[in-house]
Formats: structure tokens, sequence, C-alpha cells
């Protein structure tokens, strides 16, 4: 009953949120050439790879 509700207000939320920074500059006023573009080197894995090492090292420190 409650997951509809939610999926729905996180879509109405969501849905304005520009996609890319060069949305997001050229919304803000930025000249389209001026707009950041992707990190020259990303550094580390995508969250789902990189969530359950974070867990792993704080349970070896403990």
């Amino acid at each position: 009953m409650m997951l509809p509700i939610v999926i729905r207000a996180s879509d109405v939320v969501l849905r304005p949120v520009p996609g890319t920074l060069t949305e997001a500059a050229e919304a803000l006023g930025a000249p389209s050439g001026t707009s950041p573009g992707p990190p020259p080197d990303p550094g580390s894995p995508p969250p789902p790879f990189s969530a359950p090492r974070a867990d792993y090292g704080q349970g070896a420190g403990q």
C-alpha cells in the first residue's frame, strides 16, 4: 500500500533534477562551452562494489 505512494513521491521530486552536469550548468546560466566535463579519472568503482568493501574495512577495524 505504501510502496506506490513512496515511488510516486520520489518520481515527482527527482523529475526536475538535471541528468548531467552540463544540463545543470546551463540551467544556472553558464554558457554552453564553459560547463564542466566528466572527471578525468573516476578512481573508485561504482557504489554496488565500493559499499561492501567499506563495510569489510569497518568490521576489520572493530
